[in-house]
């Protein structure tokens, strides 16, 4: 891949968000603003006043219309993609609102502050949800559908619905999570530890204990499923571990180990229908790969400033890089 446009932002990027042609690339920063960028043509089309502190979190809604971002200021803020407009705005509490996912299916987006999880419609009414967890919601994941969504707390990942109270099911296995991944086949769903291994469950989940697979060598931070389920990407340290999800899944296998980045890998990202990964690292290092293929992986950079964010467009042709000395640039 080739850099096809190249911007340089006033601050450290955190986050991504493509529009639903593959043209409009937003950027979430650390001093309260987002980014809107004209990829094909690298000019900066807007910038979006949206948090007195620094953006946590931002999701595009599939049909992209609607922008949320949410932020240090522990509000949820909703835009009109085509005005550049705030549609409405939420106050979720006193803490960072530093989860927010759109359901696949679109129309729902859930958001997260402390121990509150929230399901909003794109106008920012709030739909029933469960009551607060005993503990910081670490991570969402939605099932393929968009009818399940899963929030990882301490000791526990809940499954709920939006506009139910009652969580669909608990499951506890006591460790600290700090990310989280649901297959999109709804067949998997894997939260990463503190303690540097993952939690497996298998669903529908019928055994006493969830599966673990140690042997990281630092905390899993990033998962990915790819598009058709088959395959899990983690990292852990300084390479990228792959699990084989076919059959009954990854007890008793062994997982490819790739190999290529000089430092701790800190983004990761699966097209979203093809079949390449694209990692990142802290010292810069871009690489793709196609675990599918059993292929090398190929080194797209090889060094700059730590990575903090990739993301495909819709259409596959196209992959952003965030880096954390403010550049981003869009590879073809």
């Amino acid at each position: 891949m080739k850099p096809a446009a190249s911007f340089r932002l006033e601050d450290f990027p955190r986050a991504l968000a493509w529009s639903p042609d593959s043209a409009v690339l937003a950027i979430a920063l650390a001093n309260g603003r987002v980014a809107r960028l004209h990829a094909p043509s690298g000019e900066r089309l807007a910038d979006l006043a949206s948090h007195t502190a620094g953006v946590l979190a931002l999701d595009a809604s599939p049909d992209g219309r609607t922008l949320a971002t949410g932020g240090e200021d522990g509000r949820l803020v909703f835009w009109d993609a085509a005005s550049d407009e705030v549609r409405t705005e939420v106050r979720l509490g006193r803490g960072w609102v530093e989860h927010v996912a759109w359901s696949p299916a679109g129309g729902v987006l859930a958001a997260a502050v402390g121990q509150q999880l929230g399901f909003f419609q794109a106008d920012g009414t709030a739909l029933p949800a469960p009551a607060a967890f005993g503990s910081t919601v670490a991570g969402l994941a939605w099932r393929g559908d968009g009818v399940a969504l899963a929030a990882a707390g301490y000791g526990v990942v809940t499954l709920c619905r939006p506009g139910e109270t009652a969580p669909v099911e608990a499951l506890a296995w006591k460790s600290a999570y700090i990310s989280l991944a649901w297959s999109g086949d709804g067949r998997h769903l894997v939260a990463g530890t503190q303690e540097s291994n993952l939690i497996y469950w298998p669903l529908p989940f019928r055994d006493e204990q969830p599966l673990h697979m140690s042997g990281y060598a630092a905390k899993v931070k990033q998962l990915g499923f790819d598009a058709r389920s088959r395959f899990l990407a983690t990292s852990g340290g300084g390479s990228v571990t792959v699990w084989d999800m076919a059959g009954r899944g990854p007890a008793g296998t062994r997982p490819l180990q790739l190999e290529g980045h000089g430092g701790r890998i800190t983004a990761l990202a699966w097209q979203r229908r093809g079949q390449m990964l694209a990692t990142g690292a802290q010292d810069g290092s871009l690489w793709l790969w196609n675990p599918a293929a059993g292929e090398v992986g190929v080194p797209a950079r090889r060094e700059g400033s730590e990575i903090t964010a990739l993301a495909f467009a819709p259409d596959d042709r196209s992959l952003a890089v965030a880096s954390a000395d403010g550049t981003v640039f869009v590879a073809a």
